[in-house]
């Protein structure tokens, strides 16, 4: 199964399960078809016909999320996988550069909650996953006398054993939550002598464990991990612009008739 929400209060009974719950700031994908450019064009330029280019636009918020109801069971002879994973890596607006988004802001939320039971004959993996990759710039908005640049990122990634629910696993039982959130933040002086860099990042990740795990022949390991990588720059002035020219009969690098 998979999709960007996924509810489940009945029984699923097979071989393997494996569920996923995948969602990206994307908002479209354009191809050479949509665009309606001539198929043997996209071959001259040894562009596959299958390429497309991911477009965000004012997409914040991203959320996964795999909800085991109280009354659903999940029963596999082999192994159970659960995953909920968001990525986010897009300025809010498209196609005009990093220079021109001085503001951006991302929420992305990973969970999992178990409040029903998993039975299985080989490994139970659970994994809540939020990664956020973002820029935020006014390097070319400066000259238009704006003089900050602003980034906001908030990360969530939760695994939930409730009261009451259980895992039995033949094999291992492993649970995970996961949070990596990267930010440059850079401000430059234009027309304003001033410049203002702000960054803001909230990065959580929890496992809770508050029902039942059983493993008959492996390990049990639950892991919360939380990264964090964040760079804020505010420069008093644009940086400098250096030209070399030269003057006929002067020592010069670029004159003409200059002498050594």
């Amino acid at each position: 199964l998979s999709g960007k929400q996924i509810t489940i209060d009945g029984t699923l009974r097979g071989t393997n399960l494996i569920i996923k719950a995948l969602d990206d700031d994307v908002t479209l994908s354009v191809t050479a078809d949509d665009l309606g450019v001539d198929p043997d064009s996209v071959e001259s330029l040894g562009i596959d016909d299958e390429t497309s280019a991911d477009i965000s636009i004012f997409d914040i918020v991203s959320t996964a999320l795999i909800s085991i109801t109280e009354t659903a069971r999940l029963i596999a002879s082999g192994s159970v996988s659960l995953s909920a994973a968001t990525s986010q890596t897009h300025p809010l607006i498209p196609l005009v550069g990093t220079g021109c988004n001085m503001v951006n802001v991302k929420v992305g939320t990973a969970t999992i909650t178990i409040l029903g039971s998993i039975v299985s004959g080989g490994n139970v993996d659970v994994s809540a996953k939020t990664a956020i990759t973002a820029e935020a710039s006014n390097a070319t908005l400066a000259k238009f006398f704006v003089p900050l640049a602003v980034g906001v990122m908030v990360a969530n990634a939760e695994v939930t054993l409730g009261d009451g629910a259980s895992i039995a696993a033949a094999g291992s039982v492993s649970l995970l939550s996961q949070t990596d959130v990267t930010l440059k933040v850079r401000a430059t002086a234009g027309k304003l002598p001033i410049s203002l860099a702000v960054s803001v990042v909230v990065a959580d990740s929890h496992v809770n464990l508050l029902g039942d795990i059983v493993s008959q022949a492996g390990s049990i390991t639950a892991n919360s991990i939380g990264n964090a990588t964040v760079e804020t720059t505010a420069s008093n002035k644009a940086p400098a612009e250096t030209s070399t020219t030269g003057n006929a009969g002067t020592n010069s690098t670029g004159g003409t008739g200059g002498t050594t």
